[in-house]
């Protein structure tokens, strides 16, 4: 869709129809046609359809929490294939838009660059594994203690996991929370404010969400 885009915003007369899809007034229009490359103008482009979409979801969803990724879709030559948003009403949504990307990426050959989370554009799913590992627990523990444990006596459980999944790269392992215990003396406690080793996570499952697919093109 953004090298549809592309391809019209370059002639003035679809212009305002372009201005009426994306909700833009004519600064916002300039700025996207002055990006210094047309990966940049995509970005830009990708950026105007979620905020539009978002908006959108919101407006039918005023009382729910939108969670939201966006991704370029690298190919096996590193080329840009495809600009992915998502937007779901359900924390799960995420943690399940994670482990299909780990898988699409073994099978398929696919990386995601994942410009919330990381301005260098690392791969999400280099921090998504399946299975307990003591290397990648560690260092996931270790991300997770700086960014949302440390300077804290206290830790809620149940909002740890759920800002591990919406506010970090990695999906969560029962493993990172006994590390943070034992290696960072992190207080975790349950819903009452008990102290708790583990707790029985409850099987929620992912809501509705919704996904937009845009081509890269030029």
């Amino acid at each position: 869709m953004t090298g549809f885009m592309n391809r019209f915003m370059n002639d003035e007369s679809h212009l305002d129809t372009i201005k009426k899809f994306l909700g833009l007034n004519q600064e916002e229009i300039k700025d996207i046609l002055n990006a210094k490359n047309p990966e940049e103008k995509s970005k830009k482009l990708v950026k105007a359809l979620y905020i539009k979409i978002y908006n959108t979801f919101k407006q039918s969803n005023p009382n729910k929490d939108i969670y939201y990724q966006n991704f370029t879709i690298l190919g096996n030559n590193n080329n840009p294939l495809y600009e992915l948003v998502h937007l779901t009403k359900h924390w799960k949504g995420v943690e399940e838009m994670k482990k299909s990307m780990y898988e699409a990426s073994n099978v398929a050959g696919l990386k995601f660059s994942d410009y919330y989370y990381d301005p260098e554009a690392i791969p999400i799913t280099n921090f998504i594994y399946p299975k307990k590992s003591e290397e990648l627990d560690e260092k996931a523990a270790n991300y997770i203690y700086k960014i949302l444990c440390k300077g804290k006596e206290r830790v809620s459980q149940k909002q740890l996991e759920l800002d591990v999944i919406t506010k970090t790269p990695y999906i969560w392992h029962q493993n990172i929370l006994e590390i943070l215990q034992k290696e960072y003396n992190v207080k975790i406690v349950d819903e009452k404010g008990r102290e708790t080793k583990k707790a029985p996570r409850k099987n929620e499952k992912a809501k509705e969400s919704i996904f937009i697919l845009c081509q890269t093109g030029k």
